[in-house]
């Protein structure tokens, strides 16, 4: 009787997993997450570039607004870290992505530039001037972009050569 006893108790399977199992299942957990997280870093990146190019060209909208009403571009200074604009000559607002701070304007009243920057990634930023309007938003800022001539003479000196000049 003791044979048979003993016979039985090893047909009982053991319940679980095994070290293997278990390794595996943790192994492949962890590419899961890692592949999540470098996608979502990716996703926010990509959402903050869309917020600070879509108030960079409702802004440039609104100085177009300006000057279609008033023959030139606003001269006064932008407000910055405000969560809506009034524009200057109460035909309407600007409401800004949360975070955003503009900087610019127009000094001039021909001619216009705005940078955005976004508080969660000060080292993105974005600008829209009045050359590069119909591109949208462009990276950088509006001191990285090309300067702009004012008052720009031409002469001509001799038969063969020209004389330019501007401020």
């Amino acid at each position: 009787m003791k044979y048979i006893a003993n016979m039985k108790s090893h047909n009982i399977k053991a319940k679980g997993f095994t070290l293997v199992e278990i390794m595996v299942t943790l192994v492949v957990t962890g590419i899961l997450v890692a592949i999540s997280v470098v996608a979502y870093g990716d996703y926010k990146h990509k959402l903050l570039v869309s917020g600070l190019k879509s108030d960079l060209t409702t802004m440039a909208g609104a100085m177009e607004n300006f000057r279609t009403f008033n023959n030139g571009y606003s001269t006064s200074s932008l407000p910055t870290n405000v969560s809506t604009y009034q524009a200057t000559n109460g035909n309407g607002s600007v409401t800004l992505t949360d975070g955003v701070t503009i900087a610019g304007g127009s000094s001039d009243g021909k001619t216009f530039c705005i940078d955005a920057v976004n508080s969660s990634d000060p080292s993105t930023y974005y600008y829209i001037d009045s050359y590069t309007l119909s591109q949208g938003a462009q990276s950088g800022s509006c001191v990285d972009s090309r300067p702009v001539p004012q008052n720009l003479l031409a002469a001509m000196v001799s038969n063969s050569s020209i004389r330019i000049t501007w401020d």
